[in-house]
């Protein structure tokens, strides 16, 4: 599932992406990936082989325009998206304006989407 979206949104998108940090603190616009929380689907023979995943994408820009227009990009990327047989759905949840991060030494303007992906386990 994470190659996948990385993949779907570095081709959507056009910026880089990457999973939990990115490599360049200092390049912007850009979009870290990551997975806060995740289930596994039962029935009453046990794990049906689906799993949901909350993915939060985090777009960084070097102005609250471009990190809105990054994350819009996400949005239009992932939202009613299905790449089967792996990917049974992505859905908007949520779409936060954070504060600028300055925990790097930089100051970049964030917006916060959180996607709820199910997918098929591989």
């Amino acid at each position: 599932m994470e190659q996948l979206v990385r993949a779907r949104l570095a081709a959507q998108t056009g910026v880089p992406v990457a999973w939990g940090q990115s490599a360049r603190a200092d390049e912007a616009p850009r979009v870290v990936l990551l997975t806060i929380a995740g289930s596994v689907d039962y029935h009453m023979g046990g794990a049906s082989g689906m799993k949901e995943a909350r993915v939060q994408a985090v777009s960084y820009g070097n102005s609250y325009g471009e990190a809105k227009s990054t994350a819009g990009s996400v949005e239009a990327a992932l939202s009613g998206w299905r790449s089967l047989p792996v990917i049974e759905g992505a859905f908007l949840v949520s779409e936060v304006d954070l504060p600028p991060d300055t925990s790097m030494g930089e100051s970049l303007f964030r917006v916060s989407l959180d996607f709820r992906i199910i997918y098929q386990e591989t």
